[in-house]
């Protein structure tokens, strides 16, 4: 079940980066490399967050990219198609 979710959250961040129009391409690359590298220890930690809970709810992020990040516990996506927002906010570990 882990390896399934480890799997949509690489799926999830793939999306975040193909949509992304270059602001948050480099941090999106470490942290997928990171991640497949050192799993749940990774040192984007609330990005996991925020991409655990996505993938917990099974939301559809297709084409969503990283609009905004204000503060390190807020990602703010953007649906550039559907012109749509999704604002999930993460409190070391625990997700609003």
């Amino acid at each position: 079940m882990k390896g399934n979710m480890n799997n949509k959250i690489i799926d999830i961040a793939n999306e975040l980066l193909k949509n992304d129009i270059g602001f948050y391409d480099y941090e999106l690359e470490c942290f997928i490399e990171d991640f497949i590298e050192m799993g749940e220890e990774t040192d984007f930690q609330e990005l996991l967050y925020v991409l655990q809970y996505i993938a917990n709810d099974g939301y559809n992020m297709e084409g969503f990219e990283i609009y905004e990040v204000p503060h390190p516990n807020v990602y703010i996506f953007f649906n550039n198609i559907k012109f749509s927002y999704l604002i999930p906010v993460s409190f070391e570990g625990f997700q609003l």
